[in-house]
């Protein structure tokens, strides 16, 4: 992070040029004195492997330290085969694993949540814009089907009329839907370990906490597009409600302002009194 100032953007904190680190922001209770505010650096651990092909947790395969392998053609769908991670069975046989403290033995295993951020002024900004093209278009769309479907009923009743068969011409409409949400990629590593155990994780624990990250991933996402969306739908509105009070109010404040400033004119006008130059001296 770099200093900022009072009238930078929401970004300004962030020092593209420096290397990229993992900073611990959460932890049980027992590892929190420990782990909370703790920075593990690119050259420290395995947890950093995670992102370096790109970050994406599902289709990478398994990643144990000598264990699971990729998924391969014909796997049965197992999340441990399809859902990236790194799982180390036993950590202090692995050169790599980093110890905050003394070594214990245990295991350890690490998960990325990768999701797509859409909360960001940029995304509410394009989200309005786009809603509102898009009610343009619809409403122009709508009165376009209504014309062409009262063009349908007088041709059909011109055609019956005549004692000739209608055969209707089916016409069909193109579906006008917004943009997709601008988003930013936002990464996390999930960190389970069972040092002071000295006992593995069971394939059912691994595949618990891989599928709780995934779920976890997949409300994240829409609970900020939801939010998104409501805070668009809530802009729309008060700008909407802008718009009908200046147009309701617009009349009356113009006569207020004339009135204001023909009383100032008068007052200029008025010549003083002889009370007036007394109140002045």
């Amino acid at each position: 992070m770099q200093p900022i100032q009072d009238d930078d953007d929401d970004k300004a904190h962030i020092a593209e040029d420096a290397p990229l680190v993992i900073k611990f922001k959460h932890a049980n209770a027992d590892h929190e004195p420990i782990m909370v505010g703790a920075v593990l650096a690119k050259e420290q651990g395995i947890c950093h492997e995670l992102f370096r092909d790109g970050g994406e947790e599902e289709g990478d395969g398994g990643g144990e330290e000598g264990g699971e392998e990729p998924a391969e053609e014909g796997d049965d769908g197992d999340i441990l085969r399809s859902y990236k991670h790194k799982y180390v069975p036993e950590v202090v046989r692995e050169p790599k694993i980093h110890f905050w403290r003394v070594p214990r033995l245990g295991s350890f295993m690490a998960i990325p949540l990768v999701y797509k951020s859409s909360l960001s002024e940029e995304a509410i900004d394009k989200a309005v814009t786009d809603w509102i093209e898009v009610v343009k278009q619809r409403e122009a769309q709508d009165k376009e089907r209504q014309d062409y479907e009262d063009e349908q009923a007088q041709a059909k009743e011109e055609k019956l009329k005549a004692g000739e068969p209608w055969d209707p011409e089916v016409r069909v409409w193109d579906e006008i839907s917004t943009a997709p949400l601008i988003t930013e990629e936002q990464k996390f590593v999930v960190c389970i370990d069972t040092l002071g155990q000295d006992r593995e994780l069971t394939d059912d624990q691994k595949r618990f906490a891989l599928n709780t990250a995934s779920r976890f991933r997949e409300a994240w996402e829409k609970f900020e597009n939801d939010k998104l969306v409501a805070d668009r739908d809530m802009r729309i509105a008060s700008n909407r409600a802008d718009k009908e009070w200046i147009a309701e109010n617009l009349d009356k404040l113009k006569d207020e302002e004339d009135r204001y400033v023909e009383e100032q004119m008068n007052l200029l006008e008025t010549p003083p009194t002889e009370d007036d130059d007394k109140a002045i001296w």
